[in-house]
């Protein structure tokens, strides 16, 4: 497979008027043609910052994007780009919104038109074309979405939590056809979810990143069925498997940025406290404090041979930032 996409020491840094927020640090990763990858995370890491970046809405502070061996500085038309809702608009028909991108973009030719209108009769939507978004199911929605998504034919798919929006049982059913449509067009595509099971079920790899400021914390080759559908894919042998690996790194990320932000709160916190103030923050130093050991001890009861070492670790630091916090508010007095 030929590579389409790099991310080269990608970071960006939003500015504020309390200073500057690294959101993103170092990213770098790369997607090969035909493939599709899943990015995952705890909430507000920059995942949706990067597919921005990627089509070209927002600039890196730092590193570059090459798509087809060409710096990304502005929105690409090799680039389509699925909202976590379908944004179809109310006045206008099916049809017509799915032709929108072509309008926009003067390519609105018959071979073009044709080309939508297979793409609509192959997935279930030739006799609604003439009806408007609020006469179609949410699943038939986002069909319409991605085929108008797909209609100016890009090379590129991002995918921002598309599914979000559905219920659960539709949810599932969209994942079909929604991945069905990639596979079948043979498009490379990246997705953003908070859905570990939807990772697994729909795609090749997995890119999980840390709290803020986010770097790749790791990337997993799934070894699923992938002639498989997502649906039947999650009765796959290692689909629990994977499960287990990616919940337990979201976990450990989630405990680090708490007593990262815990430790940041106080760290700022330089003024000279009264003896009541004092004595109230030197409980909850304490409290802090404890958390970490429960952390530790609770977590050490479920380790298994393997990974001892590894998290161990995690919880060293997690019992050091506690007694760090502590130390930090006797200083205060």
């Amino acid at each position: 497979m030929n590579e389409i996409l790099r991310l080269e020491n990608v970071s960006l840094n939003y500015h504020t008027e309390n200073g500057e927020i690294t959101a993103l640090k170092n990213i770098n990763f790369s997607a090969e043609k035909g493939e599709f990858i899943a990015i995952i995370g705890p909430s507000g890491c920059g995942k949706t910052s990067i597919l921005s970046m990627i089509s070209g809405l927002l600039k890196p502070s730092e590193g570059k994007i090459l798509l087809d061996g060409k710096e990304v500085s502005s929105p690409n038309d090799n680039i389509g780009y699925m909202l976590q809702k379908d944004e179809l608009f109310p006045w206008r028909t099916i049809e017509k919104n799915i032709f929108l991108p072509l309008e926009i973009k003067r390519i609105k030719t018959k071979e073009k038109k044709d080309e939508v209108y297979k793409l609509l009769c192959k997935y279930g939507l030739k006799d609604f074309i003439k009806s408007y978004p609020k006469e179609l199911s949410g699943g038939m929605r986002q069909r319409a979405a991605l085929i108008r998504t797909l209609a100016p034919s890009p090379e590129l798919l991002l995918l921002d939590e598309p599914f979000s929006a559905l219920d659960y049982q539709t949810r599932l059913e969209v994942c079909d056809d929604v991945y069905s449509v990639i596979k079948n067009e043979k498009k490379t595509a990246i997705l953003v979810t908070h859905d570990i099971s939807e990772a697994i079920a729909m795609s090749d790899r997995i890119i999980v990143l840390s709290a803020r400021p986010s770097t790749v914390l790791n990337v997993h080759v799934l070894d699923t069925n992938k002639d498989l559908p997502p649906i039947k894919r999650r009765e796959d042998a290692n689909f629990s498997k994977w499960f287990e690996i990616l919940w337990r790194e979201l976990a450990n990320e989630k405990k680090c940025e708490f007593f990262k932000r815990t430790s940041r709160i106080f760290k700022r916190n330089k003024k000279r406290k009264s003896p009541r103030q004092y004595h109230k923050d030197r409980r909850f130093g304490v409290l802090f404090r404890f958390v970490g050991m429960l952390c530790g001890s609770r977590h050490n009861r479920q380790l298994s041979d393997e990974q001892s070492v590894e998290d161990n670790k995690d919880c060293r630091n997690a019992y050091r930032v506690g007694g760090t916090i502590k130390s930090r508010l006797n200083y205060t007095i």
